[in-house]
């Protein structure tokens, strides 16, 4: 128990180290601002792009395996409708996003 108590408090003084050690006032809209920049760009955008790549190449695959079959002809192109919805979804949810980043005052 004073191992993991221990290793919590130190994790935390870490991390609110450069907080203090700046010692700048934070501006809490623009570091939202920064926050959400941030991680869309470096993680949300390239898991997104990299799945929808990942999912045409599976459905180009279930194409190319229907062999004419009616049922896997019929996955894939229900597989290739649900790919481009979930592209106007991820597309709309980024504009959602920067909606609501016009909306808080700078």
């Amino acid at each position: 128990m004073r191992k993991k108590s221990t290793t919590i408090f130190f994790s935390i003084v870490l991390l609110a180290l450069p907080a203090v050690v700046l010692a700048a006032p934070v501006n809490p809209n623009i570091w939202f601002k920064t926050l959400t920049n941030n991680l869309m760009s470096k993680v949300v955008w390239p898991l997104f792009i990299g799945l929808v790549v990942i999912m045409c190449v599976w459905a180009g695959v279930l194409f190319l395996t229907a062999k004419g079959d009616t049922v896997k002809l019929k996955s894939a192109q229900s597989m290739v409708i649900w790919i481009v919805v979930g592209v106007t979804v991820g597309l709309l949810s980024y504009s959602l996003i920067d909606f609501i980043r016009g909306l808080i005052p700078v």
